[in-house]
């Protein structure tokens, strides 16, 4: 069966999972125009076009919906990391690695992208993932010699605040698709790796080639 247009209203038996990726879908259109803080159930139920009551089944609030859909977008992501995980030991390399698959997949997706930018300014409880595989990889950088030893906390702010900060400014069309590399080499530097070897791991793991150059302008 093929996927129906966002504007088709629920039908009878159509299958729960599908009517709850349904309204996320819309829910995540509304988030990217608006922002997380002034949006309404009103708003939801009306770009899923769905009954009121059929929509607060699924989420009575609204940070139901800004919680599921930040979960949603998390684990989507993560997913996309599985192949690193699973074929680099080096912590150096699997961290480039998943910084430039978060900026990779963000940038091929820019609604997923905007709207998980737009949901770290909201009340919606953070997922932790990629802190907690940061965290272990750092250490292990730290114990083999390649990382200067310091604030563990300060590192993954400096990381993952960063990444953030970049995906705004591409989605704002200031930066290309390179910015993701230029700032993976920063951050490995920072860490305590030579420029030279920074720069290599960085190009190895850097996937933006074939989503090509240029700019964007996603936010408005």
């Amino acid at each position: 069966m093929g996927e129906r247009s966002w504007g088709e209203p629920h039908r009878a038996g159509e299958p729960q999972t599908g009517l709850r990726r349904r309204i996320l879908d819309a829910a995540a259109r509304v988030i990217a125009a608006k922002g997380p803080n002034t949006c309404s159930i009103e708003d939801f139920v009306s770009a899923t076009d769905v009954t009121r009551d059929d929509f607060l089944t699924y989420f009575p609030t609204v940070m139901d919906v800004l919680q599921a859909l930040n979960a949603r977008i998390t684990h989507e992501l993560d997913w996309g990391l599985e192949d690193a995980r699973n074929t680099i030991d080096d912590p150096v390399e699997l961290i480039a690695a998943i910084l430039h698959r978060i900026w990779a997949a963000t940038i091929a997706d820019p609604v997923k992208g905007w709207v998980a930018i737009r949901l770290e300014g909201s009340a919606a409880p953070l997922e932790s993932v990629w802190q907690e595989q940061f965290d272990i990889l750092h250490r292990r950088a730290i114990a083999d010699g390649r990382f200067h030893a310091g604030d563990l906390r300060a590192a993954r702010i400096l990381a993952f605040g960063a990444l953030r900060m970049a995906m705004r400014e591409y989605y704002l069309g200031r930066v290309g698709v390179d910015q993701g590399h230029h700032l993976v080499v920063m951050l490995l530097t920072a860490f305590g790796l030579a420029n030279r070897e920074a720069t290599a791991i960085s190009r190895l793991q850097d996937l933006t080639g074939a989503i090509g150059g240029g700019q964007s302008g996603m936010a408005h």
